[in-house]
């Protein structure tokens, strides 16, 4: 099977996974007088330097503590903010490290996935001669003791947590370049709990699930389509075995929503007749009132709100777009009705917290290079979040004070340097209607507007297709 690449699927993914299992809960719940949640509090508000002393310290003291290891997290989340990346992986790798010589509960099987997934996703943005290769075989311990532990007990309290280290492995393999391994690896362990369906259903439906969609995520489209076809019989055969599981039950359901939700924004029709089939399901099942189907029903009214906004931004294509609010301009010239008239435009909703929002910033170089000789305009649009320009650290951060508007105009020039953007953005006053008016609700959000100023495309997300499918439109309007 040809696979486009996990790397930016994985780490939501495997969070994903991680989240999902049914285990014991890693950390008790704990009062919110007693030493640990002092600790936690502590942990963020420290200067990092001294957070971090303050929970190795921790660590180093009460090892046999698991709350603590679920904290680590947090502090790699500083580290990171303040530039300090190795440091952040050298922590949850030290983390690991000490789990990895402890694991043999479900909750502490949990809490080393949890730790594995982080220090993946923050060794992705080390570039470090070596880094890879030592979080690989963080990977495959942790792969092997988990492994050993769902084989020798009970499976289902560690499915989760294996098919997210799986997921993992894989996404570790094509970092180094075998992508055929990967493939293989999850098309194995895949055929590995498809072969417990019967025997232990429960969790073998729950690892088939989360490891086939990340095979549906990385194929191309016909292999895709065939996939779906294997899961939804495996889904058959599950409920058929044990059709009053609830846990059966609600993986499916995660599932046919997970499937739902991609056909929202571009088939909200199609999304909104799978949703109908789902409740006629539940409706009809003995399962119904149980906690995690009722959880996974209510995600459904959520799904519904987002295929209402998708049902509006594609009643915008072909329409006028909707009137700007020009505010005030930062980084280049004065945007104004003036300088757009005739013009192809592309009005960029972001912000400077927006990571997904930064991805797409050499796309938009690329186009304006490409495109704004032949009439592109690029128009960036956000708001006051009340971020500053840190000079010592290089970057835009959060003020716990209010930010006057010149400070953050300042800091958004500072900050479109740094990225080497081409185009100017403009930040529309607080009361400002217009994201509502262009529908959005998650960022960033594209509009693609003609010479004459109708709508042609909205595009919401980055990602290479939408990146394609922007490009490919702006390629037709600026030849008009």
């Amino acid at each position: 099977m040809k696979t486009k690449s996990v790397l930016a699927y994985l780490p939501a993914f495997a969070l994903l996974c991680l989240v999902q299992t049914t285990a014991a809960r890693a950390v008790p719940a704990a009062d919110e007088n007693d030493s640990f949640t002092e600790l936690r509090t502590s942990l963020q508000q420290l200067p990092v330097e001294e957070a971090l002393q303050k929970y190795t310290s921790a660590l180093d003291n009460d090892s046999d503590n698991l709350r603590l290891y679920d904290l680590s997290s947090a502090v790699a989340s500083r580290l990171y903010r303040e530039g300090r990346i190795a440091d952040a992986v050298d922590l949850l790798e030290s983390v690991c490290e000490r789990l990895q010589t402890r694991t043999d509960t479900p909750g502490e099987a949990t809490l080393l996935g949890r730790n594995i997934s982080s220090l993946l996703a923050y060794s992705r943005r080390l570039e470090l001669e070596g880094t890879a290769q030592r979080v690989a075989t963080r990977i495959d311990a942790a792969v092997e003791i988990v492994g050993k532990l769902a084989a020798a007990e009970d499976p289902a309290p560690y499915v989760s947590t294996l098919a997210g280290l799986i997921s993992a492995k894989a996404t570790s393999l094509q970092e180094q370049g075998s992508i055929d391994a990967a493939g293989s690896l999850l098309t194995e362990y895949v055929n590995s709990f498809r072969s417990q369906l019967g025997d232990n259903t429960e969790a073998a439906i729950r690892g088939v699930s989360m490891l086939v969609q990340m095979q549906i995520s990385t194929a191309e489209d016909a292999p895709a389509d065939a996939l779906r076809e294997e899961l939804e019989a495996d889904f058959g055969r599950a409920r058929k075995l044990q059709p009053d599981n609830a846990v059966v039950m609600a993986e499916f359901l995660r599932y046919r929503l997970s499937q739902a939700s991609l056909l929202s924004r571009e088939r909200p029709d199609s999304a909104t007749r799978m949703i109908s089939d789902l409740k006629e399901i539940v409706d009809a099942s003995t399962v119904a009132e149980h906690p995690l189907v009722a959880s996974s029903v209510r995600s459904l009214a959520s799904l519904e709100q987002r295929i209402a906004a998708a049902r509006l931004l594609l009643e915008m294509i072909g329409k006028p777009a909707p009137a700007f609010d020009y505010g005030i301009t930062a980084h280049g010239d004065s945007v104004t009705a003036e300088s757009l008239r005739g013009k192809v435009v592309l009005v960029d909703f972001w912000a400077v917290w927006c990571g997904p929002c930064i991805a797409t910033f050499p796309h938009l170089n690329s186009l304006h290079d490409e495109f704004h000789d032949a009439g592109l305009e690029i128009v960036g649009v956000t708001r006051q979040y009340n971020y500053e320009w840190s000079e010592e650290q290089g970057r835009a951060s959060r003020s716990t004070e209010e930010v006057a508007l010149e400070t953050e105009l300042a800091m958004l020039e500072k900050f479109m340097d740094h990225h080497e953007l081409r185009h100017p953005t403009v930040v529309v006053p607080k009361e400002s209607q217009m994201h509502s008016s262009f529908g959005v609700t998650g960022i960033p959000h594209a509009v693609v507007i003609d010479r004459e100023g109708i709508v042609r495309l909205v595009k919401v997300g980055s990602g290479d297709a939408n990146a394609a499918a922007i490009h490919d439109e702006i390629a037709r309007l600026v030849r008009q």
